[in-house]
């Protein structure tokens, strides 16, 4: 269970992450499995190294199951689905870390929900400040593209009165391309 693809991913987190992470096991809207939360008692103990010999896949079945007869398929299909948890944990700390991302999925969410009203007020704040970085950040410049392209072909967005916002896409593809030749030149 050492080299298992779950304990080397548990490995990475420090000290504060593998903590929220039990929170995050504990959390019914996260995990309904009471296994997963006794699985992640048992490896706690073996945290940050799990190198100890109680790790052998027979021993954590054992404290997960207790009186219960080893099955290596219960015991794959837990490991499975702790995997499948942590790395749901592992893209939440990464929305955390990257705003613009997060408010980039929240802006797609309104756009599929039909929240027109929030879609555009929000949409349209990032492509302003994506428009202050595009300057100093050519990956500004295609973002601000894809969320330019995303508002035109909304159903709602009323395309009479949108003419700037394809000058815009076009400018912004034209430099972003031109940026990227001249990066790949050099």
């Amino acid at each position: 269970m050492q080299n298992s693809k779950l304990v080397k991913i548990m490995r990475t987190l420090d000290k504060g992450e593998f903590k929220y992470l039990g929170w995050f096991v504990k959390s019914d809207y996260f995990n309904t499995d009471k296994n997963l939360v006794r699985l992640y008692r048992v490896l706690g103990r073996h945290y940050p190294e799990f190198e100890n010999k109680g790790l052998e896949r027979g021993a954590v079945f054992g404290k997960v199951f207790p009186g219960t007869e080893y099955s290596d398929i219960k015991m794959r299909n837990l490991m499975s689905k702790m995997t499948k948890t942590v790395e749901r944990y592992l893209i939440i700390l990464e929305l955390e870390k990257e705003p613009m991302e997060r408010d980039k999925l929240l802006v797609k969410s309104y756009g599929r929900r039909n929240l027109y009203e929030y879609f555009e007020k929000n949409t349209n704040n990032l492509i302003s400040g994506l428009g202050e970085k595009s300057i100093k950040h050519p990956i500004a410049l295609i973002e601000r593209l894809l969320l330019s392209h995303n508002y035109y072909y909304h159903p709602q967005t009323s395309k009479v009165n949108c003419f700037d916002i394809l000058q815009i896409m076009m400018e912004d593809l034209d430099a972003w391309y031109f940026s990227e030749k001249l990066q790949l030149a050099s």
